[in-house]
């Protein structure tokens, strides 16, 4: 397992974070806990305004070359629109 955690700040209010995730990348575990997670896709609804983290557990698949690149895309938005990607 990997872990990593994504940090936001300086959001006045509850937001969505969405990540879109190569297949190579299953997501174990999240603290908070994901609201909805697909293959390839994790989101958090809901998360509070100010600042936050997120702390994921993640496996990599074990037919990822090794030193290969995975990118990971993080999306920060909210009722009206998206914030930062």
């Amino acid at each position: 397992s990997n872990s990593f955690k994504l940090r936001y700040r300086n959001v006045a209010e509850p937001v969505t974070l969405e990540l879109a995730l190569p297949e190579a990348i299953t997501i174990e575990s999240a603290v908070p806990p994901a609201t909805t997670v697909e293959p390839g896709r994790v989101v958090w609804n809901l998360l509070p305004g100010g600042s936050g983290a997120v702390k994921i557990r993640a496996r990599i698949a074990a037919a990822a070359a090794d030193g290969s690149e995975l990118a990971v895309l993080a999306t920060l938005g909210h009722a009206r629109g998206t914030l930062q990607s």
